[in-house]
Parts: structure tokens; C-alpha cells; sequence
């Protein structure tokens, strides 16, 4: 799935077989160590089996049978897509597979920001009269 605007969020790959499933690309890497010494490349270690993790089910356990297409499509955010499966149901969703880095979280405190922006104003406001006053007092020496 490439369908992002900048290329800032981890590559995925969506395999359907009556579910839709993302699952990291890392993990059909062929050079997965069976040791643990490469891990510093971010490489998942040798495990024989896939282990698929029941929130990488993108359909929430819903079946999907005779599917004709699966379109994605990127949306304004860069860290979602949106996915639509159609065939004899249709089913729509939105996916992030990094996680919303790009969304601010529902306690981010925007007065705290608010008001360090207005207080960095007032100062760079009194630090400009300031220095106006100086320069002058200098031009009168």
C-alpha cells in the first residue's frame, strides 16, 4: 500500500482472503535474522510462522465474500488511507498503519499553547520598545 502523500508512514502490505488483513512489511523480509545481531536494522526475528495479531484485521471479523476490486486511496492526513472493498458487500474504512502520528491527541492542552504564544508575543513586543529606547539614547551620546 503506497498510496500516501509524502512517504512518511512504514510500508504495509493488505492480504485478503475473505478478511482484510495489514500486516508490516518488515515481516516477509527474506533477510529476518535467526539470530538476534541485526536488530539494529529494525528486522524482525526468524519465527516459522506468521503471528497475526487480531488488530492488524482490518474487517473486524466480518467476512467479505466474492470480492471484485479493493481500491485505496490516500486522504489529507499523511499517516491515514482510506480502503474500499467491493464486491458482493461493500465495505469502507480508514487505516493507520503508523499509528496517528499526524492527529493532535483529545488532551492536548491548546490554552497552554495559546498562551505561550501571546506571552512570546508580549515579551518580543517590550523587548522591541526596549531596544528602541537604547538606540535612541545612543543616537543622543
Amino acid at each position: 500500500m503506497e498510496h500516501v502523500i509524502y512517504g512518511m508512514q512504514k510500508a504495509e502490505l493488505m492480504i485478503f482472503s475473505l478478511y482484510m488483513l495489514q500486516m508490516n512489511k518488515w515481516f516477509l523480509d527474506p533477510r529476518r535474522p535467526v539470530t538476534g545481531g541485526p536488530q539494529e536494522e529494525g528486522l524482525m526475528p526468524y519465527i516459522p510462522e506468521l503471528r497475526i495479531s487480531p488488530h492488524d484485521m482490518i474487517t473486524y471479523n466480518q467476512t467479505l465474500p466474492r470480492v471484485s476490486a479493493i481500491y485505496t486511496a490516500p486522504t489529507g492526513l499523511e499517516s491515514a488511507c482510506v480502503v474500499l472493498v467491493y464486491g458482493l458487500d461493500l465495505f469502507y474504512t480508514r487505516m493507520f498503519p503508523s499509528k496517528m502520528f499526524d492527529v493532535l491527541k483529545d488532551d492536548f492542552d491548546h490554552y497552554l499553547i495559546g498562551g505561550a504564544v501571546l506571552a512570546l508575543a508580549v515579551a518580543a513586543l517590550i523587548t522591541r520598545k526596549l531596544a528602541q529606547k537604547k538606540a535612541l539614547k545612543q543616537a543622543w551620546k
